[in-house]
């Protein structure tokens, strides 16, 4: 049986993330019997995202994961093309201007039809609210 081990430390945050709504979070025997992978490849794997910063442990018998909801303000620009390369620097005058005390900056978005101008207004509109600068209120984009 071939298995995708790449795509195996995806699926197992997918179903953390789906399954995290539990109290104190799931075991990685709950997660490799959902995903059929061992417990000790899923283990694996836990440990990876928690030192990417994505999940938290319990320092229970047994371990309890969780996804750290703050993961969330990183990771809105990801589907952004260039987001590590050559849009890095404007996604990052993005951030701070949205960060910009007391209120954030006004930000400007020119360029011409089908750039990406609304895309960008809607990534920087979930990454303001995410960072706790606005509150979820309908964007309006013209």
């Amino acid at each position: 049986i071939y298995y995708d081990f790449l795509g195996a430390k995806v699926e197992v945050f997918k179903l953390l993330s789906e399954l995290n709504t539990a109290k104190d979070g799931i075991t990685a025997s709950e997660i490799a019997e959902k995903l059929s992978l061992s417990r000790q490849v899923v283990s694996h794997y836990l440990s990876r995202l928690l030192e990417e910063g994505k999940v938290a442990k319990t320092a229970t018998k047994p371990v309890y994961w969780s996804v750290i909801s703050k993961m969330k303000t990183e990771d809105v620009f990801e589907s952004f093309i260039g987001y590590h390369g050559s849009q890095s620097e404007i996604i990052q005058r993005c951030q701070a201007a949205v960060k910009y005390p007391p209120n954030g900056l006004n930000i400007l978005i020119t360029g011409q039809r089908g750039v990406g101008k609304s895309f960008l207004a809607s990534l920087i509109y979930q990454y303001a609210i995410n960072q706790e600068v606005i509150k979820k209120t309908p964007l309006t984009l013209f």
